[in-house]
């Protein structure tokens, strides 16, 4: 009762912003780098479309842009696939993808992932391996 109500309306705002501050801390933005899909081995010539656009929405579904030229790169993200032949109606499948500096090559970041394909390998499996390649380097690059 001794205050009025623009003082407890004042009172009450100044409170509550602080407790956002103190509980709601906006993130800073990430990092832009320019990133470009690298070199793609061992995906027969037929499949790379489909791996390299999967590639390509997976990254961009994690909010990581990608640039459409290498040579404009700061960072490329190469890949290596590797299947073992075909052993009851089934291929073990190894996908190495790695994060690379474009100008020095040095490899920033690599992960593995071993998998199992049903034979014969499809369009629609060449697209799960570019998905999981990108999954692989999109964590570090987050």
């Amino acid at each position: 009762e001794s205050h009025d109500t623009g003082y407890l309306a004042r009172s009450l705002q100044a409170r509550l912003d602080q407790w956002k501050r103190e509980n709601f801390v906006a993130k800073a933005a990430p990092l832009e780098v320019r990133l470009a899909i690298g070199a793609i081995e061992g995906v027969p010539q037929a499949a790379l479309p489909a791996f390299r656009s999967s590639m390509d929405r997976i990254l961009k579904l994690s909010n990581i842009s990608v640039i459409d030229t290498p040579a404009e790169a700061k960072l490329l993200i190469n890949a290596a696939v590797t299947l073992d032949q075909p052993k009851n109606g089934a291929r073990a499948a190894k996908i190495l993808a790695a994060l690379v500096d474009a100008q020095t090559q040095q490899v920033k970041h690599s992960s593995e992932l071993k998998t199992t394909l049903s034979e014969p390998v499809d369009e629609e499996q060449w697209r799960a391996l570019g998905e999981a390649a990108a999954y692989r380097v999109g964590g570090p690059l987050g």
